[in-house]
C-alpha cells in the first residue's frame, strides 16, 4: 500500500535526473574555465602536440577535478532524489555523454584520460550517494 507522499517521492526521484545533472554541468562548467585559463591547450580542439611531463600533471589535475564534480553531483542527485538508482542513471547518461563527447570532438588528451574518465563517472556518482547514504534514507534516525 502507497503511503500519502508516494507520489511526491517518485516526483523527487524522477526530478533528480535531470536535475543532477545539471547540477554536474553548472558546477563543472566553471571548473572548466578556470583550467582552461590556466591550461589554454584543454580550451579548445587541436591537432597533434608534442606532451610534456607538465601536460601530463595538468591533465592529472583535471581528472582530479572530474572525480570531485561528478562526486559533488551525486551528493546533490542523491540529496534531491534519495535514491541509489536515479544516482545510477545519471552516472550511465553522463558516461554516454561523455564517450559521445570524446568520439565527436579531436582534443589533445590522452587516451589514458578519456579511458579513466569513462571508467570513474558512474563510480564517482555513486560515491556521492554512499558519503550521504545515512542522510538520504533515514539510517541511524531514531523511531
Amino acid at each position: 500500500m502507497f503511503k500519502v507522499h508516494a507520489p511526491f517521492m517518485l516526483l523527487r526521484k524522477i526530478a533528480s535526473v535531470p536535475l543532477g545533472i545539471l547540477a554536474i554541468g553548472l558546477i563543472g562548467s566553471p571548473i572548466g574555465q578556470i583550467h582552461a585559463m590556466i591550461y589554454p591547450h584543454s580550451a579548445g580542439t587541436v591537432g597533434h602536440i608534442p606532451l610534456t611531463l607538465l601536460d601530463e600533471v595538468n591533465f592529472a589535475i583535471k581528472l582530479a577535478c572530474i572525480f570531485v564534480v561528478f562526486t559533488i553531483g551525486g551528493m546533490l542527485t542523491a540529496l534531491i532524489g534519495r535514491s541509489r538508482m536515479a544516482n545510477l542513471i545519471v552516472g550511465l547518461l553522463m558516461t554516454a555523454d561523455v564517450i559521445v563527447a570524446a568520439l565527436r570532438v579531436k582534443t589533445v588528451y590522452p587516451m589514458w584520460l578519456w579511458i579513466a574518465v569513462f571508467v570513474s563517472i558512474t563510480p564517482c556518482v555513486l560515491l556521492g550517494f554512499e558519503l550521504l547514504k545515512k542522510r538520504v534514507t533515514g539510517a541511524g534516525r531514531a523511531p
